[in-house]
């Protein structure tokens, strides 16, 4: 029963988790491409 809460809880935090480092990681990509296009 246990078991079967915590992944239940523990999968959207996966998720989110994920998706917030998909998002830092465009920003930062996103960041370097105008840095590097400003020199």
């Amino acid at each position: 029963m246990f078991c079967e809460t915590g992944s239940r809880v523990f999968k959207p935090f996966i998720a989110l988790f994920g998706a917030l480092v998909m998002v830092n990681i465009m920003m930062l990509g996103g960041e370097n491409a105008q840095i590097s296009s400003q020199h």
